[in-house]
């Protein structure tokens, strides 16, 4: 199932970021490509590219509950992980 995602300032829906309900887990899809995911257990997985946009950033932040730099710090510490998680969607 997909559902778009709003604004966090307009609460407008965003063109190109949508929420995405499969297999046991959510993921945000920004511009094509899926940039976050987290399981029904709560275990965040971030694909490198989640914060190349500035909008895609903030969107990745307001996902999780985390501000960018503590995602960035969490991914250092290894409590986030960084996967490829378009790698088979035929991108």
């Amino acid at each position: 199932m997909r559902r778009n995602v709003y604004s966090i300032n307009t609460n407008k829906p965003l063109d190109d970021h949508f929420y995405l309900f499969e297999e046991g887990k959510v993921s945000l899809e920004c511009f094509g490509r899926i940039v976050c995911s987290e399981t029904l257990t709560g275990e965040p997985i971030l694909d490198p590219t989640w914060d190349k946009e500035r909008e895609t950033a903030k969107q990745v932040a307001a996902f999780l509950g985390e501000r960018p730099y503590a995602i960035k710090k969490k991914i250092e510490s290894g409590t986030f992980k960084l996967v490829d998680l378009n790698s088979g969607r035929g991108d």
